[in-house]
């Protein structure tokens, strides 16, 4: 199975159509993007990935201009909550697809990570010992090793949800590595696109990588992750 999560950077606008048919190249049996928004370019992104075979949807509905998460699935999957959430509901999809819960973020800026972050370490501990994966667009990493400077907030949180016993799927398989997934416009890089997974599910992941190209293409400002996954009957 192949879970890509991928921003569209404020719904995608006229991109709409091409980041779509971008995304689909990749081979998505689950797509999370992040930045979605409802209306006339949501509507054209979810209609080429029906064409394509990802025809289970799970999303908040929200007004025409609010960025949030949509979850898509070739697999029959039902949709849950995370009502810990509350109002920011909107930030989260979650989908139980057999025995893996997906759970594609959202996060905002600054310290309003904060209700989020919060949201996620109060997850019922038996979604931990299930198969489980966090992923998205958090917004933040680790001082220094996802960025080359101190400006990250709520960078602590990595080490909360890691205690917990989350792990850091990319990370975890490249220690030191540096390699960013968005740019600002003054050029500086930062790995901000990240997926944790339970300890169950980790054992199963085939590999974790970035797909470059599809924001060197201008289609949005981030790069795509990719997590592979062994059937869970291997």
């Amino acid at each position: 199975m192949r879970i890509v999560t991928w921003n569209v950077r404020h719904g995608g606008g006229t991109r709409a159509q091409a980041f779509a048919e971008t995304l689909i190249s990749l081979g998505p049996d689950v797509a999370i993007i992040t930045e979605f928004r409802n209306g006339s370019t949501g509507e054209k992104i979810k209609k080429v990935l029906e064409q394509n075979g990802l025809v289970h949807f799970c999303h908040a509905s929200t007004p025409a201009r609010l960025n949030s998460v949509l979850l898509s699935s070739r697999i029959e999957c039902s949709e849950r909550e995370l009502a810990s959430l509350g109002d920011e509901g909107h930030r989260c999809a979650w989908a139980q697809i057999g025995e893996l819960n997906v759970l594609g973020f959202y996060f905002p800026q600054n310290r309003a990570k904060e209700a989020v972050f919060d949201a996620i370490c109060r997850i019922d501990a038996r979604i931990l010992s299930e198969q489980s994966l966090l992923i998205g667009d958090f917004n933040t990493g680790r001082h220094f090793l996802d960025e080359n400077a101190r400006t990250f907030y709520c960078a602590e949180y990595f080490d909360k949800l890691e205690d917990l016993g989350w792990t850091d799927t990319w990370r975890s398989r490249n220690p030191t590595t540096k390699e960013f997934s968005w740019f600002s416009a003054a050029g500086n890089g930062f790995r901000i696109d990240h997926a944790f997974a339970s300890p169950g599910l980790d054992a199963r992941i085939l590999g974790v990588r970035y797909d470059h190209s599809v924001r060197e293409s201008g289609l949005s400002d981030h790069s795509a992750l990719i997590v592979d996954l062994a059937n869970s009957n291997s």
